[in-house]
């Protein structure tokens, strides 16, 4: 009878504690478990492509092998000609054709001298390069993990050489068709349209001095550009 009575002690006390005491205890254990819900990372929806590229530029313009060679006929004297290291300044202007590749156009000029040397002494001349050239521009690879994003292009095309001065115009061939050849990095922020460039560049020119019995031109030249620039980002696709 001692369980009997237990209970009936228990239903005489409900009365006291409320229907609450039963109704709420068994409302929360007929809840649904939830688990907490984790929020998604959405990806940044990727900038717009560009209508035009505009990337002004400086560095160095450094020439490699000779110039010419010219034997003056009086004296027997050879004198040789070569382009030497300066500053460089330019723009490139480039026109995205697909995601990975653009036409790009690019001008640069250095106030580089030309050395001309002989048996005894050398001489400078003042005077200066143009250089100019159409490329196709292709990316290679990029690193995008972390920001910033790293891009890495290749750029092959043809090129025009103007060089200009005294020592030029005593020998002639003062404007050159070149092969070009470009390597890049580009550093770009997150949701920016304005990046880093790095670049550097090689001019494969054979220089065609005046064709006669004193000058003759030397092997092929080259003109290696390092430059560091910003490309500004012109419109949208």
């Amino acid at each position: 009878m001692r369980n009997g009575d237990a209970r009936f002690q228990l239903f005489r006390r409900l009365p006291r504690l409320g229907l609450g005491a039963v109704i709420v205890p068994a409302l929360v254990l007929s809840l649904p478990v939830t688990r907490p819900a984790f929020a998604q990372t959405v990806p940044p929806a990727p900038l717009p492509e560009p209508r035009f590229t505009f990337s002004p530029h400086a560095g160095m313009y450094m020439p490699v092998g000779k110039l010419v060679d010219r034997r003056d006929v009086d004296n027997n004297v050879i004198r040789v000609h070569r382009q030497v290291g300066a500053a460089l300044i330019g723009a490139r202007l480039g026109m995205p054709v697909h995601p990975l590749v653009s036409v790009e156009g690019t001008v640069g000029w250095t106030p580089s001298v030309s050395a001309v040397t002989d048996q005894s002494t050398t001489l400078d001349s003042e005077g200066g390069v143009l250089l100019s050239s159409v490329r196709a521009r292709l990316r290679l690879s990029s690193l995008q993990k972390k920001a910033p994003n790293w891009f890495f292009y290749a750029s092959p095309g043809v090129g025009l050489l103007h060089r200009y001065g005294s020592a030029i115009d005593e020998t002639g061939g003062r404007t050159n068709l070149a092969l070009t050849l470009g390597v890049a990095a580009e550093l770009v922020p997150r949701k920016s349209r304005t990046c880093c460039r790095f670049e550097f560049e090689d001019f494969v020119s054979y220089p065609r001095p005046r064709d006669n019995a004193t000058t003759k031109a030397a092997r092929l030249h080259h003109e290696l550009l390092i430059s560091v620039g910003f490309s500004f980002a012109i419109g949208e696709r």
